[in-house]
């Protein structure tokens, strides 16, 4: 476990995590002196941060801790488990006070005198607790979609609650629980994201038929679809950034991307549920795989079918062009043990495969061109490296340790950047070593995007936020 000094920006070891535990929620005393942390292990542990060394581990739960509060006045910890038990504990005692009627709640956050704490998680809408009376203050929440509540926070008077539910910010009064405040983007998981070409503008879609068009330095939006009409599992920019494609059950959709004005929607086309969607270099085609094992090449002005490719077994995950546009790869995913582990690259002139790229040794779930062509980056359990210029040898093979969904080159193609499930960006070179990664963010994170800068990323992310990170910028030579 690392200590983050944020004026120096230095980490220094607090103590060792229990192994094979990935990751922990922690919690300061009031004092700044000790940390109280918990999580794979089922357990809560008690740190000097002074003396890196460990005070007391309290009981063991019957599940993973998932969320953790201390009071003002530092007696005593709120903890949450995998199943939903809220307990108080007596911090210095390492012993249980009693079981919370918070059920559901992983987010906690105590009132300023500490006499109610405040509850959210999953399935669970924000609801506080008097301590003393075990009187409880639910808040009405009036989303749609009442499903997951993943942060929460109290104003320093304790008269104002803040929760954040998959996109949707809200704000009550923790008196009475009324609503004061709502503010929504998207109701739902963001399933992908994708920058403009200049780093201005960001493109999200998710669960709910939601696409939301994003001025990244005035964090403004603008909603192209606003739910009803059909998912949109795969968005994208055209390569000038001027158009912005999505492709869905419902069709193939493309949209200016400056005003949002909607030019085209082919809805008479019904070919399931699509997954992704890619632009040709020169913006004139586009190519989308879906459910029903097919990709498909579209003309991008008119919305009409070219061609369709029926060779492959499983629903198409992943595609991509080739920077020169000649050529195009789908990847194939799936849950079936036996399913085809090959990623097709496709010669668009002949309508042919080109090759098979065989040695994947997990399902696809994305793919990505280098640059200039030389490489291809597939993704799912694993990161796999293609050298398209050496046919014989076996794809460059890292085990990122958690399943990957979604890469992408650096414009330079010296990088391959990576997302995980679980919310961690890693960044390789070209030899599969690890050059760069960030910490784990709230939620699952289901795709990623390279700036044309080379110095700024995009994550969608199942709380219904987009990230954008800024990479270091490159040290000169020695």
């Amino acid at each position: 476990m690392q200590l983050l000094d944020v004026q120096k920006g230095e980490t220094r070891p607090v103590g060792p995590v229990p192994k094979g535990q990935k990751k922990a929620w922690a919690a300061f005393s009031p004092d700044g002196q000790r940390v109280l942390y918990g999580g794979q292990d089922d357990c809560l542990h008690w740190w000097d941060i002074k003396s890196a060394s460990e005070i007391r581990t309290f009981p063991k739960q019957e599940g993973e801790i998932l969320g953790i509060a201390i009071s003002p006045d530092g007696k005593y910890a709120v903890s949450a488990n995998y199943f939903g038990k809220c307990r108080l504990w007596d911090i210095e005692q390492a012993k249980e006070v009693r079981q919370l009627p918070l059920d559901g709640g992983y987010a906690f956050a105590f009132t300023p005198g500490g006499d109610r704490v405040f509850a959210c998680g999953y399935h669970a809408p924000p609801n506080g607790l008097h301590l003393e009376s075990g009187q409880k203050v639910p808040c009405k929440a009036t989303c749609l979609y009442v499903r997951s509540f993943n942060n929460l926070a109290l104003s320093p008077d304790g008269k104002r609650l803040l929760a954040e539910h998959l996109g949707r910010v809200s704000v009550w009064d923790t008196q009475t629980g009324e609503e004061l405040v709502q503010s929504d983007s998207h109701r739902d998981n963001v399933y992908r994201v994708a920058l403009s070409p200049d780093c201005k503008r960001a493109v999200s879609s998710s669960y709910g038929g939601y696409v939301n068009l994003w001025d990244v330095a005035a964090n403004t939006v603008i909603q192209l679809a606003t739910g009803g009409q059909a998912d949109y599992p795969a968005v994208t920019f055209s390569p000038d950034g001027t158009r912005v494609v999505a492709a869905s059950d419902n069709g193939i959709f493309v949209w200016d991307a400056v005003t949002g004005m909607e030019i085209l929607h082919n809805k008479d086309v019904r070919v399931g549920v699509m997954y992704r969607v890619a632009v040709s270099p020169d913006g004139k085609r586009l190519v989308t795989g879906g459910s029903d094992k097919k990709m498909r090449l579209w003309d991008a002005a008119t919305g009409s079918l070219l061609h369709t490719f029926e060779e492959q077994t499983n629903p198409i995950v992943a595609v991509a062009f080739s920077p020169d546009g000649r050529l195009a790869l789908s990847g194939a995913g799936g849950h079936e043990t036996t399913a085809d582990r090959t990623a097709w690259l496709w010669d668009l002139e002949t309508r042919k495969v080109l090759r098979r790229l065989e040695g994947q040794p997990t399902l696809t779930n994305t793919a990505a061109f280098s640059p200039d062509g030389r490489w291809i980056a597939t993704t799912g359990a694993k990161l796999c490296l293609w050298d398209l210029r050496d046919e014989k040898s076996p794809p460059k093979v890292v085990d990122a340790k958690e399943y990957l969904t979604g890469v992408a080159f650096s414009p330079d193609g010296l990088l391959v950047a990576g997302v995980s499930q679980y919310g961690k960006v890693i960044l390789w070179d070209l030899e599969c070593k690890k050059v760069g990664e960030w910490p784990y963010l709230p939620g699952p994170s289901y795709a990623l995007d390279f700036a044309a800068d080379g110095r700024h990323l995009a994550t969608a992310n199942a709380n219904g936020t987009v990230y954008i990170f800024r990479l270091p910028a490159p040290q000169p030579a020695k």
